[in-house]
């Protein structure tokens, strides 16, 4: 008889199984008619979670282009598709003035650079740490790869100091 509930039926139960000379009871997990040893289930699951969590840093590119952080908002202000034809996606080296340092709402560093207007170019990817030892005003130079404009402001993301 089909359980009251469909989705029971792909739920993992446990079952107790005896061996043919019924003096050891293994315990397996019973799936739409498949046995599993649990202990290798739940290896299969960690094995998964662990690859799933492994990721590659990303790789050190060397800039593809030098541009100021007001020249990169310029850029923007003019022609926002061709801003990006040019600059998203690519590996930027871009100079300009720290006006903030804050931490966006995954609490991850955003440096803000100075473009002259009142949001600034926006550069995640910093390690907290790095974010740390810079200050306000100071002068800096970073590679971050392009990511586009957001209300007027444009964006940087895997920012690192060279």
């Amino acid at each position: 008889m089909e359980s009251e509930f469909a989705h029971e039926r792909f739920l993992l139960q446990p079952q107790l199984i005896w061996s043919p000379d019924r003096r050891k009871v293994r315990r397996v997990a019973a799936y739409e008619g498949v046995e599993m040893k649990s202990g290798m289930a739940i290896g299969a699951v960690l094995v998964l979670a662990l690859l799933a969590c492994k990721q590659a840093p990303p790789a050190k590119k060397a800039p593809e282009l030098k541009v100021s952080a007001q020249d990169l908002r310029s850029a923007y202000e003019a022609n926002e598709a061709a801003a990006d034809q040019k600059y998203k996606g690519k590996v930027l080296e871009v100079s300009g003035a720290i006006t903030a340092i804050e931490s966006d709402f995954s609490d991850e560093p955003v440096i803000r650079l100075y473009t002259g207007d009142l949001m600034g170019a926006s550069a995640r990817g910093l390690s907290k740490a790095e974010a740390a030892k810079l200050a306000k005003d100071q002068r800096i130079i970073i590679i971050c790869t392009g990511n586009g404009e957001l209300v007027g402001a444009p964006q940087l993301k895997d920012c690192r100091l060279p």
